[in-house]
């Protein structure tokens, strides 16, 4: 409400209703702040989700048949960054399901998983080539993003 300077919550819900207002993912880092604060509507707002989340990776987890396997379950995006509460309550939901899975949250750029898929495509051994992959994709972004190695 006071990111659109709104006095209620009818008044947000009608004005995002009716296009007064819209709203973006950039606007996420909002709810994460209230989720911090401790507000109770984002906070289970964000377990929503969170279980929703958890509730598609358990019917992955059982189109294979990894209940009983030990396992990742990669969490790729920087909607992950925004609060420990996804993994948290993602946990909750598919540890009964899947009691090996371990929650990890993805440290290479999202481009290395393709450009390995690729390389596996062309009967490539990408093995050896992971980390310098990781490595260098991940100085290329922090350079477009104009991150410096020891900047800060």
């Amino acid at each position: 409400m006071e990111h659109f300077d709104v006095s209620d919550l009818t008044d947000l819900m009608e004005g995002i209703a009716r296009g007064r207002y819209e709203t973006h993912a950039r606007h996420a880092p909002l709810v994460f702040q209230a989720v911090d604060s401790g507000d109770e509507v984002a906070i289970a707002a964000l377990k929503t989700i969170s279980r929703g989340l958890g509730d598609l990776a358990c019917g992955v987890i059982r189109q294979l048949k990894l209940e009983s396997e030990e396992f990742d379950v990669v969490m790729a995006g920087s909607f992950y960054k925004g609060s420990p509460l996804i993994a948290e309550t993602m946990r909750e939901v598919i540890h009964p399901v899947a009691p090996g899975a371990t929650l990890v949250r993805l440290e290479a750029p999202p481009v290395v998983g393709s450009v390995m898929l690729g390389m596996e495509q062309g009967g490539v051994d990408f093995t050896l080539l992971r980390q310098p992959l990781i490595e260098s994709a991940s100085r290329l972004l922090a350079e477009k993003e104009g991150v410096v190695e020891g900047e800060e």
